[in-house]
């Protein structure tokens, strides 16, 4: 087998009670790799680094590599530190895998907890992704004001899919929930999306 020359990368992902590593090496060919494990041959010292934007963001694309791959049990490991640690790519892609159930058993309630951390800072997608969970109920009980008012605030972000969501979902409101649905909305992009619905 041939020699191969790696530069080892220690960082920590931190999930809810327990904290993993993974490690990222470069192979003699300059390919990026990704495990819990080095492989047997690995020479050279591991480094443990601190998280810094750059890095949590650097490890979030990570994650979207692995993810387009097909790897989503790295990815998901990948996106879980990187979404702790507020980067809002991870925490958006992080309720699209436990809303597909990718990597992961399928967990509505999960999808909307990581969808809502990204709607709350304001990513459009995950604001619209929040309102159609609110729209049929899944993981949250079904609410057609609050997913009238994540749609609303996403449509006028200019998400497409915000628009086309909550142009469905006003046609099955009064009128009185269709204002009450736009308060909410402007108090919610008053407080920068926090404490909203």
């Amino acid at each position: 087998m041939k020699n191969i020359l790696y530069t080892i990368i220690l960082s920590f992902l931190f999930s809810s009670a327990v904290s993993a590593e993974i490690y990222k090496w470069v192979d003699d060919e300059g390919k990026v790799h990704y495990g819990e494990k080095l492989p047997n041959n690995a020479t050279g010292k591991a480094v443990e680094t601190i998280k810094t934007k750059d890095s949590v963001s650097a490890d979030s694309q990570a994650g979207f590599d692995a993810y387009k791959k097909g790897d989503y049990e790295t990815a998901l490991k990948i996106y879980r530190a990187a979404a702790e640690q507020g980067d809002i790519m991870a925490q958006f892609h992080l309720g699209g895998m436990h809303l597909k159930g990718q990597g992961v058993t399928q967990d509505f309630k999960e999808a909307v907890k990581w969808y809502r951390l990204a709607a709350k800072q304001g990513d459009v997608e995950a604001q619209s992704n929040l309102g159609y969970m609110y729209i049929y109920g899944k993981g949250v009980i079904k609410n057609l004001v609050i997913a009238y008012m994540w749609l609303n605030i996403a449509a006028n972000d200019g998400n497409k899919k915000g628009r086309q969501y909550k142009y469905f979902v006003e046609n099955k409101m009064t009128v009185e929930q269709i204002a009450k649905a736009e308060q909410l909305a402007r108090e919610c992009i008053k407080k920068n999306y926090k404490d909203c619905g």
